[in-house]
């Protein structure tokens, strides 16, 4: 069997193909890897021709820089690397231009969380990565996601579930301090706790706020320092 003739397009080695090579381009790899993303648009003329073909290569796809066939939303179309370099410089420059067009792409279908308030009310906002590859819940969208389930069985978007309103409801009495100190602030605490609730929005199930974390405001007073703030007693 006869050895391979193929050189790397890059390096020259025929030790490996264009896949493997880690050839560094004296230092200016990771620039080469990265200047697809950058926010203007290169100076290709400055590139010698390898460099041009190493970003070519590495860029096949027209919305992400992901370096393999994917789905069809990627569009896939490798630059040709036998391209003369003043036409590889103008591959690049458009390859560059639909990269960050397609990053600004965005999709705005009805919401569909299974949260029965925001539930085909509301429209979501995805962005196209051209990192990932693939459509994302936008930064000012993904409070959404964190998600809160009631007692009762149901589960909401938490920003949704938040404007749901409280109402007071005074009915936990609070416990005689017991402290040895009668000059502790515990000592003239309210005896009753305000507790507020709110219904749950499908079942009408009434929600308690959690009386410990009303509990968390009962504080100490600083005997050490009388001008510290009050803090939480343990």
């Amino acid at each position: 069997m006869s050895l391979s003739t193929h050189s790397c397009t890059f390096c020259d080695s025929k030790r490996h193909n264009e896949t493997e090579c880690l050839h560094t381009f004296n230092g200016r790899r990771n620039l080469l890897e990265s200047c697809m993303i950058m926010d203007e648009i290169p100076d290709f003329n400055s590139y010698t021709k390898k460099e041009l073909k190493f970003v070519a290569y590495i860029t096949p796809n027209k919305k992400t820089i992901l370096r393999t066939m994917g789905s069809n939303e990627w569009e896939y179309d490798p630059i040709p690397l036998t391209l003369c370099k003043s036409k590889m410089e103008n591959a690049l420059k458009d390859r560059w231009r639909s990269l960050h067009e397609a990053s600004k792409h965005e999709k705005h279908p009805i919401c569909n969380t299974g949260c029965s308030i925001c539930s085909g009310n509301r429209k979501e906002t995805y962005c196209w990565s051209i990192e990932n590859g693939g459509w994302s819940l936008s930064e000012s969208e993904s409070k959404y996601e964190e998600k809160f389930t009631t007692k009762c069985g149901h589960t909401f978007c938490k920003p949704c579930l938040d404007t749901v309103g409280w109402w007071p409801d005074s009915f936990y009495k609070r416990p005689k301090s017991k402290h040895p100190n009668p000059n502790h602030i515990s000592h003239h605490m309210s005896t009753g706790i305000t507790l507020h609730y709110k219904k749950c929005p499908d079942c009408k199930t009434v929600l308690y706020q959690n009386i410990k974390d009303l509990l968390r405001e009962d504080y100490y007073y600083n005997e050490l320092d009388p001008h510290a703030p009050l803090k939480l007693e343990t």
